[in-house]
């Protein structure tokens, strides 16, 4: 028994001895070393590097394509043609509605039901049709030449012969350019979830 107790006492002071030699590599791998006599060389060549890093950044900024000016020009006025036409359903101004609307425009309402231009004229005038709220987030505008969308997520409040309702739709507006003004020629609201 004094034999076992003796090995295991050896065995213990070789692997404290171990230890502590793993503590003495590791503290002088831990010790700071004065910097490379190429230490300013090395500074001076990064300086290149990170000179073409950056323009490499601002290059590839530029890269990405921006709307032209015309194409910006475009789409102020496809919303100045949609804030008039919600203007003038608002007001009730059948005849600013009949210069926006394209003669055989085609609207598609949230039911699904189909729409010409003097049915919702007819609407409006007769007061069949009130609108009181119509507001319009998450607008796009996409031109394509003489034609263009308009997608947004849509919000009315109205009243339909006399009751009153509430809508909340996804609709596309479809406007092309018509001796040189923008003219409604399609509408489509799809009724949203939410």
């Amino acid at each position: 028994m004094a034999t076992l107790g003796r090995t295991f006492a050896i065995a213990g002071a070789a692997h404290k001895n171990r230890a502590s030699r793993r503590v003495i590599a590791i503290s002088s791998q831990l010790t700071p070393r004065p910097p490379p006599a190429s230490y300013g060389t090395m500074r001076a060549e990064m300086k290149p590097t990170v000179l073409l890093a950056f323009l490499t950044c601002r290059l590839w900024g530029q890269a990405i394509p921006q709307p032209s000016s015309p194409e910006i020009e475009v789409k102020a006025q496809i919303l100045e043609a949609d804030a008039q036409y919600r203007d003038a359903v608002l007001h009730t101004d059948t005849a600013k509605l009949a210069i926006i609307f394209a003669d055989d425009i085609l609207i598609v309402h949230s039911d699904g039901g189909r729409d010409t231009k003097a049915n919702f004229l007819d609407a409006i005038a007769s007061g069949r049709l009130e609108m009181t709220s119509y507001e319009r987030s998450e607008v796009q505008v996409r031109t394509y030449g003489s034609t263009a969308l308009l997608f947004s997520r849509t919000a009315k409040m109205f009243a339909y012969k006399g009751k009153p309702a509430k809508a909340t739709d996804t609709s596309i507006v479809t406007f092309s350019k018509v001796g040189g003004q923008w003219k409604i020629v399609a509408m489509q609201n799809t009724p949203r979830s939410e």
